[in-house]
């Protein structure tokens, strides 16, 4: 997507809409993969 990779997760019956920045050498993750994520908290925003 160029500057950020967007990725829709669903955790458990939650929504989730990950923006992932600068995404250049990381992996990109595919529909159906199972994927691992982790924040501090203060990096979080509910909406």
């Amino acid at each position: 997507m160029g500057a950020y990779q967007l990725y829709h997760v669903m955790l458990g019956n939650v929504k989730l809409i990950i923006h992932e920045y600068n995404p250049k050498d990381k992996k990109i993750y595919g529909a159906g993969e199972t994927a691992y994520i982790d924040f501090a908290p203060g990096d979080a925003h509910c909406i």
